[in-house]
């Protein structure tokens, strides 16, 4: 294993490295001593945060950007080097702690540009002699763990992902760094934008709490020009506030923190060919995994199928009013034959409509002119016991009760039938979504229109019919992502129906402005052309 203690050696070793791995040693080094400019940056944020700070987040953006997507390094050149010179400067006139961060930073961008190997190495002494000799001695530690990721199975693309700190972030770094933002958002002038982005660096690319890093929108931030650098950080902050408000459009998935408990069993939707298309297997594996619920939805298929049988014998006319045959030909297709066809999206608003057949034929019972003669002892038997059987089965596995659970939530309130129908039939009509997905919504109003069940499948659908269309900005406007495909008729259908559905996102306010701003950039967009 190679043990590094000092700038020759680091130098030497990275000389025998792709200029890759240099760019992602500096930058990594540079980054963990950013926050020690804390002090002097207080002493007059004023002018400090202009002098020093942003030219050192300018500079480590250019060796962050470059060591991640080692493939940009050639098209940051000449970022590169104006980022250097304004760091190089910053430094000179800097003090003590904060003068090395900035050289480290300097460096670390010189590193993308030209000289990799001798500008890393001396990245990498600066971010040291920087920091308090502790602090020095865990600099050169967590230098040596990625130089250790490199020689074993880590790519400097994947280090690059890696959190900045093995083990956490250093006590008195933390604490540098917390006073370091404080200091920077108490200025009013977008500092966000860096400071979250310097967060996320410190969590790792793969942790849960992170934004997702966006390759397009790293490239524009370090390709400002520098003549709008030079105009300091109300200026630039605010044009990389705007890059952000053009990468990062957020759209809430089902089943995230903005979504009550009881919506989360609701109908779920996918993409088909970039359509909207029904999730019928949403909670399958919830299922699927319970001996128990396997064993009672083998009863419940034997009931089902009981039942089909003895409501085909009905006779046309007599026994229609009880739509008993409909109810056990939905029942038996949304049980499945095993666990593994059933579709629990579907079954819970059907295996209620037993319930209320057996409600109806109470009256019946009650009153043999109500809608039609009372069932038959066989029939009610049959009724009664595939009734009792799907109560079990929905009873015991905890997913089936969840979704039972959410038919009628506490946060339920009347949904309009004819505003979602109209978003929904217009979607499949544009070839926006598949008639699966319509028959999701519609076995969801079964459930009543003043079912937190039926509400929560249609905010879902539309969830998923934004989700796409934010997808379809994204490869519009940056033909480089190649991994989305167009769907223009999702787009069309949005905007077609923007007044309903802006309606009926009414009582969430955030998913409404969401929605709102998706919509708006879909019709900025030339899908006339497409």
């Amino acid at each position: 294993m190679v043990e590094i203690t000092n700038k020759e050696e680091l130098e030497a070793w990275l000389k025998e490295q792709p200029r890759a791995v240099s760019v992602a040693i500096a930058a990594r080094a540079a980054l963990r001593v950013l926050p020690l400019a804390a002090d002097y940056v207080a002493g007059d944020p004023k002018d400090r945060a202009a002098a020093l700070v942003l030219p050192l987040f300018r500079a480590i953006a250019v060796a962050r950007l470059a060591g991640t997507w080692p493939s940009r390094a050639t098209a940051v050149e000449e970022a590169a080097d104006s980022a250097y010179a304004a760091a190089d400067s910053a430094a000179r006139s800097a003090a003590t702690a904060a003068r090395s961060a900035a050289t480290a930073a300097a460096y670390s961008a010189r590193s993308a540009a030209r000289s990799a190997a001798t500008a890393a190495a001396d990245s990498a002494y600066a971010a040291a002699y920087s920091a308090a000799r502790s602090a020095a001695t865990a600099v050169w530690a967590q230098i040596n763990h990625d130089v250790t990721a490199i020689t074993g199975d880590r790519t400097p693309e994947r280090l690059m992902r890696q959190a900045l700190w093995t083990g956490g972030t250093p006590e008195d770094v933390r604490s540098a760094w917390e006073s370091l933002k404080a200091t920077l958002l108490a200025r009013d002038q977008d500092w966000p934008v860096w400071t979250a982005w310097y967060d996320d660096i410190l969590r790792g690319a793969d942790a849960s709490k992170r934004r997702r890093l966006i390759e397009e929108l790293e490239l524009k931030r370090v390709l400002i020009g520098d003549a709008d650098w030079k105009q300091g950080p109300a200026h630039v902050n605010a044009l990389i506030a705007a890059l952000e408000a053009e990468y990062r459009v957020p759209v809430p998935e089902p089943g995230q923190d903005d979504v009550p408990p009881e919506d989360r069993n609701a109908g779920r939707f996918r993409e088909t060919g970039y359509r909207i298309d029904a999730d019928a297997l949403a909670g399958h594996d919830a299922v699927a995994t319970d001996p128990i619920a396997q064993d009672l939805h083998a009863e419940a298929v034997r009931f089902a199928r009981a039942l089909l049988d003895i409501a085909g014998q009905l006779r046309p006319g007599a026994n229609t009013p009880h739509n008993l045959l409909g109810i056990a030909t939905l029942l038996a297709e949304a049980t499945g034959d095993t666990v593994d066809t059933a579709r629990p999206g579907l079954l819970i608003p059907r295996a209620a409509a037993l319930q209320t057949t057996l409600d109806a034929d109470d009256m019946r019972q009650a009153d043999p002119e109500f809608e039609g003669p009372p069932l038959s002892a066989d029939q009610r038997a049959a009724l009664t016991n595939a009734n009792n059987a799907y109560k079990t089965w929905i009873n015991t596995d905890p997913f089936l009760a969840g979704m039972d659970g959410a038919r009628l939530g506490k946060a339920a309130r009347p949904v309009d039938p004819q505003q979602v129908n109209i978003i929904v039939s217009l979607a499949v009509e544009q070839d926006a979504a598949t008639p699966a997905a319509q028959d999701m919504v519609h076995e969801a109003e079964k459930a009543g229109s003043d079912s937190q069940y039926y509400k929560a499948t249609a905010l879902n659908f539309v969830r998923r019919g934004l989700k796409i269309a934010v997808n379809t900005i994204k490869v519009i406007r940056h033909p480089v992502r190649a991994g989305f495909r167009v769907s223009v008729s999702v787009a069309r259908w949005l905007m077609k129906n923007e007044e309903e559905i802006l309606s009926f996102l009414e009582g969430i306010p955030d998913l409404r402005d969401t929605a709102k701003r998706i919509i708006e950039l879909l019709k900025e967009l030339p899908l006339d052309k497409l």
